[in-house]
């Protein structure tokens, strides 16, 4: 399309209509080219009006269309003409921020001076340079048309994007100032540090108003920071430069990716008229928003310290003057800052980067401590440690034991109790330590052998790593004299003298006593007083106790005694003893001293003074013999004892012989325990000898005579007993209720007749019938007996008796019977067990059923059940019955049945039929009336086929139909294609797409300048509706996402121009069918660029190459539907210059064809290799596992996807179905497909897919 426009006017006129009509005709020229140009030419433009995109450019379209575009309109190709296009009435406005290293980011600055790109000024902002919190300033150069008439105020709407175009997290959220340039400024090059790019008198002023947030009004939600500027006193042919600073604010924690930007949005003439300011695309972009540097908050961890400590805590930030909000919280009870409180707030002074804190532990356990750190516009951070607080040991009480002169064990000192796991120190005075350390046991701790001091105390220390300690309160240890003691003199006792007083006393004042006896000694009283008495000789020792110092003395005193006894000898001129034959006993009494005196007492007030006197009386006699020397007297006695007591005589109790008692044993007894001697007699009974035993054995009744005699003293005893004899018979009769019978009863009652009272009973019948009971029932003939036995004597006598009955006709139902599939009715055999007949009848019972004979004994019945046989005797009318049970077995045979698929060779097949019953016969049905009794027949027509198999045992049967399909046919292919658009793709690198047929892996294999081929993937996501980089010749209005190799590893998308290759790996589900994809930007650079595919083992399978068409071009790439393709390479290059190429691929088509599977089963080959690989994909190691169906030797290969081989994996023998595993090391390998080939000698080969993707 040709465009043709008159131009006739002034650029630089001095009329407002003029102005305005170029402003008009410059839109409408601008209009017509957005609307025409992408029919004339495929070119990339940006409209004036604000596209949804925050990286449309006005400047950014190709050289080529703008250079028809000022060409058209006569001026100059330059960014400046482009900016100058779209000033409005006697204004241009130049948007434009200041280079970010000419000012100080805390307050905003730098100035515009002459416009140097990257010294004064930039055209974009980058995220890298600036951190949260900081002030961004922004220029707006506004030039007033030399021909302009008086001062104007103008009005700029300016809007900054408060969220991230990617992920939230940072804003521009505050304009902190508006003016106008003057004065000294950072990087200012004009007269004292001014911006040189200030042309005016100086009058203008610039102020904010309407700044708001739009939307809900709040940061990082989609909305935009907007204001108005007004700018007054412009005049003709000035230029004034407005800075506006604007905040940085950041969301913690978040990570905004994608832009900020900020723009002018439109502009006024407010007076002296109003006009419209056509302000064109006024915009800086702020790239890379995810590399701005957030604050951090660190706060070092610190502890554990002991109850009390005070510890400083310093947080840290990379954003000075901050304030920081402490807090404490924890289980340490009592845990503050240093002069109180649980919060505290701090502000940290001009550039301080930190600020600290005091804390005061609490008790045992843990505080933490947070702070928030804060400040505008770079959000709160928060950061905390824990604290651990142990306990401090508990101090106890350390108390001294003083100790007395002279004892070597000295002192000690005791603590009062102890904690486990402490320590405990003891020191002096001077702070040096006194013995070892001892150990907390939880119980007081004694440190002995003290020498006397003052100020002794002790350290407890907790266990490691804390070692809290705490201290006791001194003590002291104090060594006390000992106190005078003397026991006195010896003392002697006597017979007369029997006890005595003891002289002890003590020159010390205060003192106490005690007496302490030993060697026989004993005190009697006063073991408390200085005189105590004593009563035996021994040692006496005496303690002296001062109660001051509770020092102790002794000293001892011997007591003796004179108490030396009289001989004494006391016997009889006899044995000590009276009996029945010699009533009196003579004492006789003896000592050797010369001058005793005897004096004897005895029972009954027995006294004498004689030496030997005589007695007549039994007891314990007693002789004193006294020394007239020391008047000790001494005493023996003797015992006389008494035997002329009779011994006694017991003949036992009366006696009494019976029927059951033919003799009994007569029980003398004594109770003396001396030696005794017994005599039996008897007038009228009867002894059994021998009659000189105690007890004796008698057999008639009569009276009986025991003496007994002590043959020690002669005396003797008699006693008598009575026997008695009771031997009368009890009487005895039988009487019978039925007999005989002749009813259908067979039973009788038999009844004893007695009169003997309590008599025992005992029957006695046939088939050893016993019975103890009055009446008795009998249903058996025989004789009965009846014993009657008297219980008083045991004396018996019997009776008989004889009973017998009719007998009645027994019933025989016969053995059991089976109902069968075969035999479905059976024969009862009914009978009689005895010689009698009678009448019959058949019951059927439990579902059984007679068909015929029913009052015969032989009925026919036909189901299963329980059949009763009811027989009646002729004679007595006496009835019977038995049974007999009918089962039935229709339980069918087990049965198996299995047809096909006719032989894709022969067009037969055996059907199989099987039964796990035994002894069973086959029969099979099928089409055209086909029949036989073979259990797997073949068969050659399909259709249905039924098998019965029928059970010899019962003759039941079971059937079972399969069926016989006909020889398969293959089904025709299916064809699926599916299209690579990326559009659901994030920007930025990438490593894999997603389709609906599965995961497409991607590689970038990027070339570096030197030729040099990059190992990691550049494979990248680019937006051709809103390029970036340098870009602009990949621009388009309708592809969307496009796969481009990138230049380096960042988040921007920036295609690579040094060329490469894009591959694209259908591993994961192919093999496909390749059929076209789109190119873009294939200019004269990439005059060398191929399209190449590849099958599984990485032969070529098909190539093109890509035309040269042109900057910006687009073009669509037929692959020939290409069948069995598993990768595609996209090589970019060139031939004109050395290491060039890039352009952009997209839409790639391609087609997944499902082959019909041949239904028939063929022969496996002779050897065969089965190979699988795990996990797939893998990241740093995968194995390989095979196995072989015979043996033989093997190599397994690694190969590229270019069918190079990187590498030999392993060389070995397989046996015939062992599992073979190598192993493949991939930490070293690039990401993309590799092939493992396992060949065998026999010629068989085995390859397997390897995916690595890191």
């Amino acid at each position: 399309m040709k465009i043709n426009i008159m131009r006739d006017f002034d650029y630089c006129t001095t009329s407002r209509a003029k102005r305005a009509l170029l402003n008009h005709l410059q839109k409408l020229w601008l209009y017509f080219l957005v609307v025409a140009t992408p029919f004339a030419a495929q070119a990339n433009y940006v409209s004036i009006a604000k596209t949804t995109t925050l990286e449309t450019r006005l400047s950014t379209s190709m050289q080529s269309v703008r250079a028809t575009l000022w060409n058209a309109m006569g001026m100059p190709n330059t960014v400046l003409s482009g900016k100058a296009l779209y000033g409005g009435g006697d204004f241009s406005l130049d948007f434009v921020a200041a280079e970010p290293y000419s000012y100080n980011h805390s307050t905003g600055g730098g100035a515009f001076d002459d416009r140097t790109v990257g010294t004064d000024i930039v055209e974009s902002l980058e995220g890298g340079d600036f951190s949260c919190g900081d002030i961004v300033t922004f220029f707006t150069k506004v030039k007033v048309d030399a021909g302009a008439t008086g001062a104007q105020t103008i009005g700029l709407d300016y809007s900054f994007l408060a969220d991230a175009t990617g992920q939230s997290g940072v804003a521009l959220a505050d304009i902190m100032y508006v003016g106008v340039n003057y004065g000294a400024v950072s990087g200012g090059d004009g007269a004292g540090g001014t911006d040189a790019g200030i042309s005016d008198d100086g009058g203008s002023v610039a102020t904010l108003s309407g700044e708001h947030i739009t939307g809900d009004g709040t940061l990082f939600n989609d909305n935009d920071l907007v204001g108005t500027v007004t700018v007054t006193d412009l005049e003709a042919g000035e230029t004034v430069v407005v800075r506006v600073d604007v905040l940085i604010a950041c969301d913690p924690g978040s990570s905004p990716t994608g832009n900020l930007q900020g723009a002018i949005t439109a502009g006024l003439v407010i007076d002296p008229e109003d006009d419209n300011i056509s302000v064109g695309n006024q915009t800086v972009p702020f790239k890379n928003v995810n590399k701005i540097q957030f604050p951090d908050c660190v706060l070092p961890a610190a502890g554990p310290v002991c109850a009390g400590a005070t510890t400083t805590h310093t947080a840290t930030s990379d954003v000075a003057a901050a304030t920081y909000t402490w807090t404490i919280s924890g289980t340490s009870s009592g845990a503050a800052f240093a002069g109180g409180g649980t919060t505290k707030t701090t502000t940290a002074a001009a550039g301080v980067l930190s600020s600290s804190v005091d804390v005061v532990a609490g008790g045992e356990g843990s505080y933490t401590l947070s702070v928030v750190i804060s400040k505008r516009g770079y959000g709160d951070q928060s950061c905390n440690t824990v604290v651990v607080v142990n306990p401090n040991p508990v101090v106890y009480m350390l108390t001294g034991d003083d100790y007395c002169a002279g004892d070597a064990a000295l002192g000690s000192l005791t603590l009062s109790d102890s904690e486990m796991d402490v320590m405990y120190q003891l020191k002096n005075a001077a702070n040096v330590d006194v013995q070892a350390a001892k150990t907390g046991s939880g119980e007081a701790l004694i440190w002995t052998g003290i020498a006397a001091g003052t100020g002794y105390y002790v350290v407890a220390t907790g266990a490691a790593p804390s070692n809290c300690h705490t201290q006791t309160a001194p003590a002291s240890v104090t060594e006390n004299p000992l106190p005078n003691a003397d026991a006195g003199t010896n003392k002697e006792l006597t017979c007369t003298t029997t006890s005595i007083n003891l002289s002890g006393s003590s020159t010390t004042a205060g003192v106490t006593y005690s007496w302490m006896a030993s060697n026989g000694g004993h005190i009697v009283s006063g073991a408390d007083s200085a005189t105590p008495l004593v009563d035996a000789a021994g040692t006496y020792t005496l303690t002296v106790t001062n109660p001051a110092t509770g020092c102790v003395n002794t000293d001892v005193v011997e007591v003796t005694r004179n108490a030396n006894l009289p001989d004494i000898n006391v016997h009889t001129n006899g044995l000590p003893v009276l009996r029945c034959d010699n009533t009196s006993v003579t004492l006789l009494g003896y000592s050797s001293i010369a001058g005793v005196t005897y004096s004897w007492t005895g029972p009954n007030g027995f006294t004498s003074t004689e030496q030997n006197p005589t007695i007549t009386v039994a007891g314990t006699y007693t002789l004193t013999v006294t020394n007239p020397v020391n008047g000790c007297v001494a005493s023996a006695s003797i015992d006389i004892s008494d035997q002329t007591q009779a011994p006694g005589a017991n003949a036992g109790p009366d006696k009494e012989l019976n029927c059951s008692i033919t003799s009994v044993i007569l029980e003398g007894s004594s109770e003396s325990t001396h030696e005794l001697s017994y005599q039996w007699y008897t007038l009228a009974g009867n002894i059994i000898p021998p009659t000189t035993e105690e007890s004796i054995t008698v057999d008639a009744p009569g009276t009986y005579v025991l003496r007994v005699t002590d043959i020690l003293t002669s005396c003797f005893s008699t006693d008598t007993v009575e026997v008695t004899q009771d031997n009368t018979l009890p009487n005895v009769g039988i009487l019978s209720k039925y007999n005989p019978r002749y009813d259908c009863e067979p039973i009788d009652t038999l009844i004893a007749v007695t009169s003997t009272k309590d008599a025992f009973l005992l029957w006695a019948g046939p088939g050893g019938f016993t019975s103890d009971e009055d009446t008795i029932v009998v249903t058996v003939e025989g004789e009965y007996s009846l014993t009657v036995r008297n219980p008083e004597n045991g004396c018996s006598a019997m009776a008989k008796a004889t009973v017998f009955f009719t007998k009645p006709a027994i019933a025989d139902a016969g053995p059991d019977k089976v109902i069968t599939c075969a035999a479905t009715t059976v024969m009862l055999d009914g009978g009689f067990a005895t010689d009698k007949s009678g009448l019959v009848v058949w019951e059927a019972r439990d579902g059984g059923h007679i068909v015929s004979g029913r009052y015969e004994l032989n009925p026919v019945v036909d189901a299963a059940g329980t059949y009763v046989l009811h027989v009646r005797g002729y004679i007595n009318s006496c009835s019977t019955t038995d049974t007999v049970r009918v089962t039935s077995d229709f339980t069918k045979p087990n049965i198996t049945a299995q047809g096909g698929t006719l032989d894709c060779d022969t067009g037969t097949l055996q059907l199989m039929g099987a039964s796990t019953t035994e002894g069973v016969s086959y029969s099979w049905t099928g089409p055209d009336g086909y029949s036989t009794n073979e259990q797997n027949p073949i068969v050659s027509v399909a259709g249905e086929y039924t098998l019965t198999v029928t059970a010899s045992s019962n003759g039941c049967s079971s059937t079972m139909a399969v069926m016989v399909l006909a020889q398969p046919t293959v089904p025709q292919p299916e064809i699926v294609c599916y299209e690579i658009n990326f559009d659901t793709d994030e920007h930025g690198l990438i490593t894999s797409t997603t389709t609906e047929a599965g995961v497409v892996d991607i590689f970038g294999r990027k070339r570096n300048p030197d030729g040099s081929i990059a190992d990691e993937n550049h494979a990248a996501i680019f937006d051709s509706q809103a390029p970036t980089g340098d870009d602009d010749d990949l621009y388009t209005t309708d592809w969307g996402n496009v796969l481009i190799i990138n230049q380096d590893l960042g988040d921007e998308p920036n295609d690579n121009q040094w060329g490469g290759a894009l591959i694209v790996d259908f591993s994961a589900f192919g093999p496909v069918t390749m059929t076209s994809l789109k190119a873009l930007d294939i200019d004269s650079y990439e005059d060398w660029s191929w399209v190449y595919l590849y099958d599984g083992d990485g032969n070529e399978l098909y190539k093109v190459q890509l035309q040269p068409l042109g900057d910006n071009s687009k073009q669509t790439v037929d692959l020939g539907n290409t069948k069995g393709v598993m990768w595609m390479k996209v090589e970019l290059d060139g031939t004109g210059v050395e290491y060039v190429g890039s352009g952009a691929i997209d839409d790639i088509r391609f087609c997944i064809e499902t082959e019909g599977e041949d239904p028939c089963v063929r022969t496996a080959p002779a050897t065969e290799i089965l190979a699988t690989a795990f996990p797939m994909p893998f990241a740093d190691r995968t194995t390989v596992e095979f196995t072989s169906n015979a043996d033989q030797k093997y190599t397994v290969q690694l190969f590229d996807s270019r069918g190079r081989m990187v590498k030999e994996l392993k060389v070995g023998t397989a046996r015939a179905g062992e599992i073979i595993s190598v192993e493949v090391d991939g930490r070293d390998l690039p990401n993309g497909m590799y092939i493992a080939h396992i060949v065998g000698e026999s010629g068989v080969k085995k390859s397997i897919k390897l995916i690595n993707r890191k």
